[in-house]
């Protein structure tokens, strides 16, 4: 992975874009710079016989709503590079938004899995998992991240649109808080045939440590605060895109 080459344009573009987080550099003491170009940031699902591109974005319910998409003869999604040809006027683009801070504690609670996929020894190495406590684990895992969004699970939801060219103005933004029924809606607009019979669930059930995560930061101020500082621009989409949809 450390010999592929960065795009031409879109990947750096979205680094000056975004401000001075790190997220697009090599951790220190970490070589391996796969979480910088990761195919998470390169690739859209897409459903070309309706004209449909699908900006998925990690822990925004992307397994849940890729399932009504088609799908190559192994069952996964049909899936490319994001091109500029997608760009053309037929087609309409759609991606899931949710409140940052609910999107960081299901991120927290995917890399306490330790996938290898990803960067899993950069995890151990910040040592935020050491701690016993839920609470206290994940108040060490935002001071470790506050400068260095090591893992693609952290990354601005922006960047998944910036990555690719795009802005917030080019895409049909659903509302992770209302989709069962934006999904509906959006299937009735855009006649995509999807069958929507069964109800919706972009979550399973949440484990107790997340709800108790939930609710810390809920009610401590400083951390919801540190959590609106990492993430600027997804707060302030998501709180104009929630006034939208619920008043």
């Amino acid at each position: 992975m450390t010999s592929e080459q960065p795009p031409e344009t879109g990947q750096h573009e979205a680094i000056q874009s975004y401000g001075d987080k790190l997220y697009r550099q090599v951790p220190p003491g970490y070589k391996d710079n796969f979480h910088i170009y990761h195919r998470h940031y390169r690739e859209c699902f897409t459903d070309e016989g309706k004209n449909l591109i699908y900006i998925y974005i990690l822990k925004n319910a992307s397994s849940s709503t890729r399932k009504y998409l088609p799908c190559k003869p192994n069952g996964h999604p049909i899936h490319a590079d994001y091109e500029r040809r997608f760009d053309a006027p037929q087609f309409h683009k759609m991606c899931i938004w949710r409140n940052p801070a609910d999107r960081l504690v299901s991120s927290y609670m995917e890399l306490r899995k330790l996938r290898h996929d990803f960067p899993s020894d950069r995890t151990l190495e910040l040592g935020y998992l050491s701690y016993s406590s839920v609470e206290e684990s994940f108040e060490r895992f935002l001071d470790s991240i506050d400068d260095n969004l090591y893992d693609p699970h952290l990354f601005p939801q922006v960047v998944s649109l910036y990555d690719k060219g795009l802005v917030v103005e080019d895409v049909d933004l659903l509302l992770f808080d209302t989709l069962g029924p934006d999904l509906k809606r959006y299937n009735r607009e855009h006649t995509l045939g999807w069958d929507l019979s069964q109800a919706f669930h972009a979550n399973a059930a949440p484990s107790e440590d997340k709800n108790r995560l939930k609710n810390l930061l809920r009610t401590t101020s400083h951390l919801s605060q540190q959590v609106r500082d990492l993430y600027p621009e997804d707060t302030e989409i998501y709180n104009r895109l929630k006034k939208e949809k619920l008043g």
